[in-house]
């Protein structure tokens, strides 16, 4: 990897942390922020994640944090109707919003171990442009597909 691709990953991911990183008003109005909504990141998996995920997410109260974003990987349906179901049980009005995003899979069952590097590489762009490019372009939680 040449070195300008290592010094441009490293002042991108600098900068979001820096366009994240809370303001000095957040850390004086403590308990105006408690009363603001939030959004959540509910990244849900296979083999028990997504029923131990959505198991912790249910604890969470629905009105503060009423944006909430499922990742799951390509061909995890039943992640994703999970998720779902989950969205339409929740208590009280449905004001929240929830998307989910669809990662492609690093490695699949039986996947030859020279092709792994490329899925593996676009797996990892795409990561990169859901969490670090997309939330530069969107600012706002809410310009994102609701389920």
């Amino acid at each position: 990897m040449p070195l300008s691709a290592i010094v441009l990953v490293i002042f991108l991911v600098t900068f979001r942390l820096y366009l994240i990183r809370p303001s000095p008003k957040q850390k004086q109005n403590r308990n105006v922020a408690s009363a603001s909504t939030c959004s959540v990141a509910v990244f849900l998996g296979s083999g028990g994640h997504t029923s131990e995920a959505l198991a912790l997410v249910s604890s969470l109260d629905s009105q503060r944090y009423n944006r909430r974003t499922y990742i799951v990987t390509s061909g995890d349906t039943l992640s994703a109707q999970k998720a779902l179901e989950f969205e339409t049980k929740l208590p009280g009005p449905p004001t929240s919003k929830c998307s989910i995003i669809s990662i492609p899979r690093a490695r699949h069952v039986h996947q030859p171990l020279i092709t792994t590097p490329f899925s593996s590489l676009l797996s990892l762009l795409t990561c990169i442009y859901y969490f670090v490019f997309r939330p530069l372009i969107y600012f706002r939680p809410q310009s994102l597909p609701t389920c």
